[in-house]
Order: structure tokens, then sequence, then C-alpha cells
């Protein structure tokens, strides 16, 4: 399934764009079974060791109903980003939290779905330092803006929080020290999130 090249990154730039348009436009049986075998994995993978594998992961499962050429091309090319970063993993040393402080991150692609014009949320909840719960997936709803969308994400990663604090002050009853950051990059969604 691999060949001689590896790659820095598991999409190349402008793929996402192609991919979808090819949609639908030529079903290959011989590819199908092979297709959906390697999306199980890279889901395993995802979800167990490898989060950064999650948004393409998650994009790719799209078209297993009618994989093309290009969609098991791309698979070849998330399996070369794999071989070329095996060595990748998760630490739990970082410099600017203490042992019991929470960050959550958000962030969102505003109508990336060209099919569904659907928005991806991707989150990540770090303790120390270390990621401890990420999610990357399409919105259930149309936004029918950016700020919109971030704030989707913003309440999906508020309530990830809130759920982790829970957790943590039943382990510890110390539980999580300090409020949690939140991090939002969007100016109107972060606004509206500081008002509630």
């Amino acid at each position: 399934m691999l060949d001689d090249r590896l790659v820095a990154t598991p999409v190349e730039a402008g793929a996402l764009e192609a991919l979808t348009a090819e949609y639908g436009s030529s079903q290959n049986p011989k590819i199908e079974k092979g297709y959906a075998e390697a999306i199980g994995s890279l889901m395993c993978l995802s979800t167990m060791t490898r989060p950064d594998l999650a948004f393409v992961t998650s994009f790719l499962a799209r078209f297993m109903s009618a994989p093309t050429e290009r969609h098991w091309g791309a698979i070849k090319r998330v399996m070369r980003y794999l071989a070329q970063t095996m060595d990748l993993g998760l630490w739990f040393n970082g410099p600017d939290l203490g042992d019991n402080e929470l960050a959550a991150f958000s962030d969102s692609d505003w109508a990336g779905c060209r099919i569904t014009r659907t928005s991806t949320t991707g989150l990540i909840i770090q303790l120390a330092g270390g990621a401890v719960s990420r999610r990357s997936a399409r919105q259930k709803c149309v936004s029918p803006s950016s700020c919109e969308a971030e704030f989707v994400v913003g309440s999906a990663a508020a309530q990830e929080v809130k759920w982790l604090r829970s957790l943590l002050k039943a382990i510890n009853p110390q539980g999580v020290v300090g409020p949690t950051r939140l991090m939002i990059d969007n100016t109107g969604a972060a606004e509206l999130a500081s008002d509630l």
C-alpha cells in the first residue's frame, strides 16, 4: 500500500475540495472493501492513540459508500504520513499549566462541507498540558455565520469541560484548581461566551 514517498501531513493542500467534488462520480467496487477496512483501522488509531488523524479520518469516512481512485489515493497518503510519524505521541508535561488545571481549545471550519454546508467541530481539552479529550465531527446544524459555528463548538467544549471537572472532583475531592480557560479563535463567539 505504501510507496517510497513519505509525507509530513496526512492530506495535501486543496485535496478536500477535489475529493468532495469527485464524490459519487464513479464507484469502484474493487476498492470499496479495502477502503472500508482502512477507514476502520484509521478510526481505531485516531480514537486510541493518534488524535492528529481525527479530522482526516472523519472526512474520508464520508465517502465510504462510493470511494473512487482519488479517495483511495488519499487513504494511501494517510498511511505514508503514519509511516513518517510513527514516533509521535501524547506528552503530559505542559510547562504552562499546573497539575490540576484544564484548558480547552475549540475551532470550526464554517460551512466546510461543500455537500451539506455544515461546519466541522474540533476541540481539545488538556489537563496539565496533555490532551485528555478531543473531538472532530460535523455539526448537526447549518450555521449562518462563522460566529455561530464557533459558538456551537465552544459550547461543546464547555460541556466537555464541565463533565471532566466533575469526573476529576470525584477522583480527587480537591478537583480542578481555578477556572478552565476556553480558547475560541473568533472574536464574536468569544464575546458571546464571556456574556454567559
